[in-house]
């Protein structure tokens, strides 16, 4: 009896020890060097995310690229179905680009991107360090399946590369909330709300466990302590997020009226062929009468 209450003390204490190191990994980040080849790619299953989804991350730039990309998910012979730019930059969904103006983020300060894309209305939309930034209409597509997601390097040239740190990079299965995107953005150390945590479909700590090619490492990110702090983060000016924000709006408003427009030619086009078939079939009515009315005056 003493032996098995002594094993039941022995899983209880393993697996409270499993618990504890699960929670300290979460807390590490990824360092991505200068090379093309310091990537994290695999297949994920993308269905969750098809119609809807949220991508959050930590980035810390170590050096200065043209325009670094985080993430990429692309499918072999067809249009990229994402791409997100590690400072908000370029970024586009289903084939569909999003400018935003560059903010120039220095090396060594941590800040926060999120993107939100919908099919109900078709929307994608930036936010940085929790404040949307930009956002515009996308094309009428859902996300493949069967691609593979890039880490670190989109388009596999060197002005795409990375060459930073990425921390808690989620992928949510639901489109988050200004509130809770903003409470991501605020509390870098501390974990996920229960119901944001059950979103995720693509998680950090699983993202720890792939398989990494070049320099690709594991690093503190000095959440350790559970207290952010001490860490220096980037503040944009909340000034030029309006501007960039009037920016992307006009930018979607030009884009919304060239695709009304394109509408309503469609519409007159769709409104000659039914005019012109309506009077087919009225010329063929009109003639099947005057047949019948033949035949009746032959049998008379």
């Amino acid at each position: 009896m003493l032996q098995f209450f002594l094993f039941l003390l022995f899983l209880e204490i393993s697996q409270g020890l499993t618990e504890h190191a699960d929670a300290r990994l979460k807390l590490n980040g990824l360092r991505f060097g200068k090379s093309t080849k310091d990537l994290i790619e695999w297949s994920p299953s993308i269905d969750p995310l098809r119609a809807n989804f949220t991508v959050c991350s930590w980035i810390k730039k170590n050096f200065h690229a043209s325009h670094p990309i985080l993430l990429q998910y692309y499918h072999p012979g067809y249009d990229s179905g994402m791409i997100l730019g590690a400072e908000g930059f370029f970024n586009q969904v289903v084939g569909t680009p999003l400018y935003l103006q560059d903010h120039s983020i220095p090396a060594g300060k941590w800040y926060h991107l999120c993107w939100t894309w919908r099919t109900s209305p078709f929307h994608f939309t930036v936010f940085l360090n929790g404040v949307n930034v930009g956002w515009r209409s996308t094309r009428r597509r859902y996300l493949r399946t069967g691609g593979k997601l890039r880490l670190g390097n989109g388009l596999n040239i060197k002005e795409n590369v990375f060459g930073g740190n990425m921390f808690r990079l989620n992928m949510f299965n639901r489109v988050l909330s200004e509130d809770e995107i903003g409470t991501l953005a605020s509390n870098m150390c501390t974990p996920e709300e229960p119901e944001v945590d059950r979103s995720r479909s693509i998680r950090w700590e699983d993202i720890l466990m792939k398989e990494r090619t070049g320099s690709v490492i594991e690093v503190s990110t000095g959440c350790d302590s559970g207290d952010d702090g001490h860490l220096e983060k980037y503040a944009i000016d909340p000034e030029e997020m309006v501007v960039n924000q009037d920016s992307a709006h006009n930018e979607d408003l030009t884009d919304v009226s060239n695709r009304l427009e394109e509408t309503e030619r469609e519409l007159a086009e769709t409104k000659a062929d039914l005019s012109k078939q309506l009077k087919g079939i009225l010329l063929q009515l009109h003639e099947t009468k005057v047949e019948l009315e033949e035949l009746k005056k032959s049998k008379i």
